[in-house]
């Protein structure tokens, strides 16, 4: 049986959204930690209601077209396969075949183009790096930090590469815009960036190599344009502390909204991302503001788990 075959007799189990994995209160990630920075009403609405995100959100030609480019991009750098990662990215979008947006050029047509556009830049642009063997390919990897005050940080990687030469490792996050130009400002200074040291030093510890400094590499692609541009960072393990100061100051942030049971609007956030928000009109309700929010008792399966005495320890042991 061809790999084309393999692919094509998967069976696809289905698995709880991303947005239902993070419905208990005490679970943080970058996503709802810009939730609560945004507006803190509407963290708690989408840690209290089980209703999935409408035509705003996951189901959309937005998040299929991402996620569909994404995978055929992992598929390629995994395999090294063309058939493959058209395949995959075919496969990954998870809607109907019509969604579009002709303005922004956001189709599964245009996702497939996209991938084919990967294809042919992936060698010069990716020169003496592969993905890293764990002993799978580090594709995907989830990892969830236990904060030791009753919160559990939750991430994700898109794709781990270590350098041939160097053994240095570079984390790849896969990005789309409608944007004709992307300023660096935009993630320079992101978490979601920093928050991946968590998971890298158990990598490096696997591969014995050194995680101190490490590459970030955002690769957006830009749908109005259709091409992909590389911006790369380099993060430190300083960039770390600081990143778990704060995450520990969102936690007071969180708790002080719950004992108060008062969690404040931000009207400067209704409309974003050309759209209203999808609480907007309702969000005052007092019926919607009564629900107890739920509570994880335990950490959240994950690729790796950690504590912070773990991490802390690490930190001083290096």
């Amino acid at each position: 049986m061809s790999a084309l075959d393999d692919l094509l007799s998967t069976s696809v189990t289905p698995v709880p959204s991303y947005r239902q994995k993070l419905q208990a209160g005490n679970l943080l990630s970058y996503s709802t930690r810009l939730t609560l920075h945004s507006c803190p009403r509407k963290f708690f609405l989408d840690k209290s209601t089980a209703k999935e995100v409408g035509v705003a959100g996951e189901s959309n030609s937005d998040f299929l077209f991402g996620h569909s480019v994404a995978a055929g991009v992992q598929q390629f750098l995994s395999t090294g396969s063309r058939e493959e990662a058209l395949l995959a990215s075919f496969l990954a979008w998870d809607g109907s075949l019509d969604a579009t947006k002709e303005k922004s050029k956001k189709s599964i047509w245009f996702a497939l183009a996209a991938v084919e556009k990967f294809v042919v830049i992936a060698a010069d642009l990716l020169a003496g790096w592969e993905v890293a063997m764990l002993p799978e390919p580090a594709v995907e990897l989830s990892f969830c930090l236990d904060l030791e005050n009753g919160y559990y940080y939750l991430g994700h990687i898109d794709l781990v590469l270590v350098n041939k030469a160097t053994q240095q490792l570079m984390v790849l996050e896969l990005k789309t815009t409608s944007f004709s130009t992307v300023n660096e400002a935009t993630y320079a200074n992101s978490d979601q960036a920093i928050g991946y040291s968590i998971i890298l030093d158990a990598i490096a510890h696997r591969l014995n190599l050194d995680s101190k400094n490490y590459t970030v590499l955002y690769l957006v692609y830009k749908t109005g344009a259709q091409e992909f541009e590389p911006i790369p960072f380099i993060k430190s393990r300083t960039d770390r502390a600081v990143f778990l100061h704060d995450l520990l100051v969102d936690c007071t942030i969180a708790d002080t909204y719950k004992e108060q049971r008062h969690y404040p609007m931000r009207g400067e956030s209704c409309f974003s991302f050309f759209r209203p928000c999808e609480y907007f009109g309702v969000c005052s309700m007092q019926s919607m503001l009564k629900t107890e929010l739920k509570i994880a008792a335990q950490a959240v399966e994950a690729d790796y788990s950690f504590t912070l005495s773990e991490l802390v320890r690490s930190e001083r042991n290096s």
